[in-house]
């Protein structure tokens, strides 16, 4: 990042399962599209429409994977993209500062 609030920010987990301290820049990298398929009204929607807790929970869950992913998934791919520490499932909270 090279302006903004977290432009200094150092995140020291991963890549991926790296936890023995890996300082670097945090980064993201938003993605337009995951956010309005995955993360709009759309899924809140469905969501809230839901009878019980069950399908609630199950339904802002969905599946790990980039072509089915419920609202949870949604919001880390909006601003971890591929690339950036919310789209890595090990060290997503070093990127949700």
């Amino acid at each position: 990042m090279q302006d903004g609030p977290f432009k200094d920010m150092v995140v020291n987990m991963g890549p991926n399962d790296n936890i023995t301290g890996n300082p670097r820049c945090l980064s993201r990298d938003f993605s337009p599209y995951v956010a309005a398929t995955f993360s709009g009204v759309n899924m809140t929607i469905l969501n809230m429409k839901q009878p019980d807790f069950g399908w609630f929970a199950r339904t802002i869950q969905d599946e790990p994977s980039i072509e089915r992913m419920g609202i949870h998934g949604g919001g880390h791919f909006s601003v971890g993209g591929a690339l950036g520490q919310m789209g890595d499932m090990q060290t997503s909270p070093a990127g949700g500062l």
